[in-house]
């Protein structure tokens, strides 16, 4: 409550600004939480907390000595009247008054400002949370918490009112579904809007990552140029980092800034040509703006970088760096598909995909159109992009090339290239394997970054480009624009899970290595099971293993050298696969997973009809049975028109494409979304399953 008498607060049962009374205007509330003596490298987690609350207001009388009483309702506790600055007449200018409030360590749960107006005051209740985040931007201890599982996040679509609110809540939910607990608002998109109803007025991106327990990567929206530091341009710039800081304040999601995406890496390569690297925007000028309305949101200068040399003074490291080292974040591009499985290479990444043939089917007109290669599919591969207003975008061929071509990329390489008498049927085989193959490269590259939180480099998180797609079209995204699911996000929820198991294959040396791995903050132990079969289903050799896996490392399950003796004996690499699962108690519950081994590209394998059969059931429940063959990563599409995903009815895990084995049935079942379904109670003969033999069988 703002008093003199004025008392402000905030609601998010109405949340709206500007606020007013008759005689104050409230236009923009920030909320900062964070620890006594909080900033950007230091952090004593036993002191009080701070909550700073700062009020944008516009008035037209004077206030000498106006005070805030605030309040949380959920603890119990309420302030005495803090005192604020005084506050001008004038409604041309915002004034800025603040008030800290100083509160016992043990006592904060959950965070809301309350209750109690006067004659002249505003009232407002608004949702927020106690937590401290610290970015360790030096040299670390082994106690740093892990993120994992996170996405760069795109924006919904292309024109703001457009986005569905339903959509949003849905991408997030299947982000969490899918083992993920971060996400990154890209630098070359746009500010995602805090609440409903003051940013728009059509969702609130940040309050449901509150509500979901989803952390923000958030970035200032600066991108892949140099900025000029200039009177003109800082005249926008710093009021749009000033409010965009203070709006999202009160959001405990938002668990850092950076300054842009990809910005750095520009900056030291014009440094080797131009004297002047002062136009970096990033590096001072940004940083001191966020910082000064932030003590508990840690900044770096962009997306991609190579840390800092000093937090205070704020020196960036730029190329100044000791080889041997590993400093700050990176991301890779290697379009190159034969190094896809390469360990060695690691990292690459950012392999894309094709929408489902379903997605297609709500912009392609012409049924010469569904082919991979048309011209209105090709005009919606933007990458490479075209560099010009050029229709099609000519360098479609290339992006196109690199998901096809045996000679460099993709899906001939490692895939049976579809090619049937059914032309629907190979679009649809087409679509469905470049995204099979993104999921494949995705996931085993997660799995080695994971191995890395129990080696020398303790890597404890990974990101991926891109969560969701902002049109119908080729792109890095695991879900659709329609909300359907590609193969990734399945991926993504095995890649996640807490206890994983995954192979390693180093084809230089022929050695086979299995980790179970584990993110869990105590000892997990459990049973691994490694099983070769032949591609009818025939069982040929089987091993278990018990392990015991410590707090966020691995333990070794299996390691073999020479092809001829990790194989059963008198078998081709071509003939065999092998199957790991395993059973843990994490949590105190079981947890299990599963991955696969091929020695062989599985363009060469010799695969067998695996004859699928599938019965359906009630609630959209389907039993899947191989009947002569495995069906490699069988696949369950459901209906155009539908948007939902599907579970294990045993594990209650998102589950799709898999190896399905003869005599070892796999029974799903749809869980539909049902706002964003234009067929409310679709047909279950409507669902189509699909495997690898189907890439050149009808």
């Amino acid at each position: 409550m703002l008093s003199e008498s004025a008392t402000l607060l905030g609601s998010l049962d109405d949340p709206t600004y500007p606020r007013v009374n008759n005689a104050i205007l409230l236009d923009e509330i920030s909320i900062d939480i964070y620890k006594y003596g909080q900033n950007v490298s230091f952090v004593d987690q036993s002191v009080d907390w701070v909550v700073n609350v700062t009020f944008g207001v516009r008035s037209v009388k004077s206030y000498a000595s106006p005070t805030v009483t605030l309040s949380i309702p959920d603890l119990g506790i309420t302030s005495q009247p803090l005192p604020l600055g005084s506050i001008a007449p004038g409604m041309d200018a915002m004034t800025y008054v603040s008030a800290n409030w100083s509160i016992p360590d043990g006592i904060p749960e959950r965070c809301g400002q309350g209750t109690g107006p006067s004659d002249e005051s505003i009232t407002q209740t608004i949702t927020t949370g106690f937590r401290t985040i610290q970015l360790m931007q030096t040299a670390y201890s082994e106690e740093e918490i892990a993120s994992r599982g996170n996405q760069y996040f795109f924006p919904f679509d292309s024109f703001y009112t457009r986005i569905n609110p339903d959509v949003v809540r849905w991408v997030l939910e299947s982000a969490v579904q899918s083992g993920q607990n971060m996400l990154r608002v890209w630098g070359g998109g746009s500010y995602q809007p805090s609440d409903a109803a003051t940013d728009g007025g059509l969702y609130d991106f940040y309050s449901l990552c509150d509500e979901l327990g989803i952390l923000v990567w958030s970035e200032l929206i600066f991108s892949d140029t140099l900025y000029p530091i200039n009177p003109f341009l800082l005249e926008s710039v710093e009021p749009e980092v000033r409010q965009n800081v203070r709006r999202i304040n009160k959001h405990p999601s938002n668990a850092q800034w950076a300054g842009g995406n990809e910005v750095e890496g520009i900056v030291m390569s014009v440094n080797t040509s131009l004297a002047n690297g002062t136009h970096y925007l990033d590096e001072e000028y940004l940083y001191g703006v966020v910082l000064s309305e932030t003590n508990s949101v840690p900044y770096t200068d962009c997306s991609t970088t190579h840390g800092v040399l000093s937090l205070d003074p704020y020196v960036l490291r730029f190329a100044n760096g000791t080889p041997g080292y590993i400093y700050g974040n990176s991301e890779q591009y290697n379009y190159d598909a034969t190094q896809a499985f390469n360990l060695s290479t690691y990292p690459v990444s950012r392999f894309h995909s094709m929408p489902s043939f379903y997605t297609w089917k709500e912009v392609l007109e012409n049924p010469e159109d569904f082919t991979f290669n048309s011209t209105v599919v090709m005009s919606r591969d933007h990458h490479p992009p075209a560099g010009s207003l050029a229709w099609p975008n000519p360098n479609a061929p290339q992006g196109q090339y690199q998901m096809t071509s045996a000679m460099t990329s993709a899906v001939e390489l490692w895939l049976p290239a579809p090619g049937t008498s059914d032309a629907n049927q190979t679009f649809a085989q087409w679509c469905w394997s470049t995204q099979l193959f993104q999921s494949m490269n995705m996931v085993a590259e997660i799995a080695w970054y994971r191995r890395g939180a129990g080696m020398g480099e303790n890597n404890l998180g990974s990101l991926v480009w891109q969560l969701n797609d902002i049109w119908q079209g080729v792109s890095w995204s695991a879900i659709e624009y329609s909300g359907r699911w590609k193969v990734l996000n399945y991926g993504l929820a095995s890649a996640y899970a807490p206890v994983i198991i995954q192979p390693f294959w180093m084809p230089e040396n022929e050695t086979l290595t299995v980790l179970a791995t584990s993110d869990r903050w105590e000892n997990v132990n459990g049973v691994a099971q490694l099983t070769w079969y032949d591609w009818s289903g025939r069982m040929l050799k089987t091993s278990t293993t018990s392990f015991s896996i410590p707090a966020l490392n691995n333990s070794l399950v299996y390691e073999g050298t020479g092809l001829a003796t990790i194989l059963p004996a008198g078998y081709n690499a071509s003939d065999v696969w092998l199957l790991m699962n395993l059973t843990a108690q994490a949590d105190n519950e079981t947890v299990t997973n599963e991955s696969y081994f091929t020695p062989i590209s599985l363009t060469y394998a010799n695969l067998v009809d695996p004859k699928i059969v599938v019965r359906a059931s009630n609630n959209y429940t389907f039993t899947l049975s191989a009947q002569s063959g495995v069906g490699a990563w069988t696949w369950l599409d459901h209906p155009y028109g539908t948007v939902g995903y599907f579970v294990d009815t045993t594990t209650g895990s998102p589950s799709n494409g898999f190896y399905l084995v003869p005599g070892i049935d796999r029974t799903v079942q749809f869980v539909q979304n049902a706002k964003l379904s234009s067929v409310g109670n679709p047909d279950p003969s409507d669902f189509v399953v699909r495997s690898l033999w189907n890439n050149t069988h009808v």
